[in-house]
């Protein structure tokens, strides 16, 4: 059978970092953060919003922490 990987990329979804997702329930300095690079992959997805040093969820962040069981919104 062929290998068909030679000719295709497929891209695997990023995982979410959900421990990162759960600190930013409230805000957070970047100083405090579990992750900086998980936290940039967040705000890539739209679940959190930064300003001035300070990062919180955004309502796309909580939507997806409920969906999934994580949180009771």
């Amino acid at each position: 059978m062929a290998d068909y990987n030679k000719y295709y990329k497929t891209e695997t979804p990023t995982p979410v970092p959900t421990e990162q997702l759960l600190q930013l329930l409230r805000i957070v300095w970047d100083g405090d953060l579990i992750s900086k690079s998980d936290r940039d992959i967040l705000v890539k997805m739209g679940f959190v919003e930064r300003s001035c040093g300070f990062q919180i969820i955004t309502g796309a962040g909580i939507r997806y922490l409920n969906d999934n069981g994580l949180i009771r919104a």
